[in-house]
């Protein structure tokens, strides 16, 4: 169970006061996309050093005319190879070939978008890594799309377990993509409700500004995005 459940194993053992023995390797490795390629990539959750909402603007498609939700893990080391210098963790966020991304999306391989299928589930959804270099790529360029990033106001032991559950979900995740009722926005909301003492999920918000506004509320964040 502590091997397929790394997140609700830590989260038993701190309620509950449970000890669990560590008898499999951590599950911390996943497939990432990046550009045209997907590649193994281990993500240690002491790594992260700082989780953010990333919210993807207004798109002009049905499925992206509210906006995108999105999570942004900031990974880099902290001390540069060629300077030696002890790099902050804003200068980390500027590194887009190491910050990586998680991303509900629904599949769609119909050649437009039918809004009965989307309405009622008829599209799979998918928990998607992506490098932000990427994601830059296809929301700013390609499509025309501001990107802003809001730190999360989230302590060590909160983070570790955040990066764990995205893990967790990662390999056992399976779900149908509904425009209303499980979109890229609830299911953000249900990651981030995993959390240590959190309200979020007691919140009902089905668009991604509606979780930024959950997030400002319950001081999760603050509203200006960096």
């Amino acid at each position: 169970y502590q091997c397929r459940w790394p997140a609700r194993t830590q989260i038993m053992s701190h309620l509950y006061k449970l000890s669990f023995p560590k008898t499999c390797q951590p599950l911390n490795n996943i497939v990432l996309r990046d550009k045209q390629n997907l590649i193994i990539k281990t993500i240690n959750p002491e790594d992260v050093l700082r989780v953010d909402y990333l919210l993807a603007g207004e798109g002009s498609g049905l499925m992206s005319g509210f906006g995108h939700s999105m999570l942004r893990f900031v990974i880099c080391h902290q001390t540069n190879r060629f300077t030696k210098k002890n790099l902050t963790v804003e200068d980390c966020a500027a590194h887009t070939r190491e910050n990586i991304v998680v991303s509900f999306r629904g599949l769609v391989d119909d050649l437009t978008i039918n809004s009965i299928k989307g309405l009622l589930g008829d599209y799979e959804s998918k928990l998607l890594f992506m490098t932000l270099e990427d994601v830059i790529q296809e929301y700013n360029y390609v499509e025309l799309r501001d990107l802003e990033a809001y730190p999360l106001n989230l302590n060590e032991q909160d983070k570790n377990l955040l990066v764990k559950r995205t893990l967790e979900r990662f390999w056992n995740y399976s779900s149908d993509y509904k425009f209303l009722t499980n979109n890229c926005a609830t299911e953000t909301q249900i990651l981030l409700g995993s959390l240590y003492n959190s309200t979020l999920h007691m919140n009902d918000s089905i668009t991604p500004y509606g979780v930024l506004d959950d997030l400002v509320e319950i001081g999760l964040t603050k509203a200006k995005a960096k």
